[in-house]
């Protein structure tokens, strides 16, 4: 949801961006300081401003959520949305790979039974990823240590 007329937020991280399209292009990701939500009719939910500039909208959006720091986390999913709607190839400044660091979100909103079958794929495919990369590099070592035949 786009920003309202009132204060400036202060910027509290910014994530640079390369863009692959524009020689020496960069993208802006910026994350503000969590607030209590003026417009809660509670008073109790939180607000988190973010925004991209670089991309041709610096319009401020917020991400909202029951507390601080859920603000906070769908503000990273706000921005991961906004990057990848984009359609532009971005790369976080300093890796080789078209890599913007914001990982997906697992949602919860569909039960935590679905949220936490999700997490375990996600651990299992992350296990067995680790347990082939030891074996790769346990085998070279294993070569090395291996009686030579005569």
């Amino acid at each position: 949801m786009p920003r309202s007329k009132t204060k400036r937020p202060q910027w509290i991280a910014e994530r640079v961006l390369e863009r692959r399209d524009v020689v020496g292009g960069r993208v802006f990701a910026r994350l503000g300081c969590p607030e209590p939500d003026p417009e809660c009719p509670r008073g109790s939910d939180w607000r988190c401003p973010y925004v991209i500039a670089g991309l041709g909208d610096d319009t401020i959006y917020f991400a909202r959520s029951i507390d601080a720091i859920g603000a906070i986390q769908n503000a990273f999913t706000g921005i991961r949305s906004k990057l990848v709607q984009s359609g532009i190839p971005l790369r976080w400044e300093g890796f080789r790979e078209d890599f913007i660091g914001f990982p997906i979100h697992v949602p919860w909103e569909f039960g935590l039974e679905f949220y936490r079958r999700l997490e375990k794929i996600n651990e299992t495919e992350i296990e067995a990823y680790m347990q082939a990369m030891t074996k790769h590099h346990e085998l070279p070592k294993a070569r090395r240590k291996a009686p030579k035949k005569s």
